[in-house]
């Protein structure tokens, strides 16, 4: 069956609606300072806060999402990582 459909035939899985539409990356980025790391990437980037705060930021481009800053030790993630150990032992994309 899947031979004989289209690439876009093969995405087309819910309610006749491509999930290619669907779907929206959120990806999410551990970080030490989260106010910091907003403004870097408001400064270097051009995104701005879609919501504010010390431990959880969204970072946008207009309405669209295109990254979250989490801080390390906010709401006890254990798997966001080990903040005691160097940077680089965990990735969460």
């Amino acid at each position: 069956m899947w031979a004989k459909q289209s690439k876009a035939e093969r995405h087309n899985v819910c309610n006749g609606r491509s999930a290619l539409k669907q779907m929206k990356p959120q990806p999410l980025i551990t970080v030490q300072d989260v106010s910091s790391s907003r403004n870097w990437y408001e400064n270097v980037l051009g995104l701005h806060s879609g919501h504010g705060g010390d431990e959880y930021e969204r970072m946008m481009c207009g309405d669209r999402l295109v990254l979250q800053l989490h801080r390390w030790d906010t709401h006890e993630h254990s798997h966001l990582g080990d903040p005691s150990v160097p940077v680089g032992n965990g990735a969460i994309l």
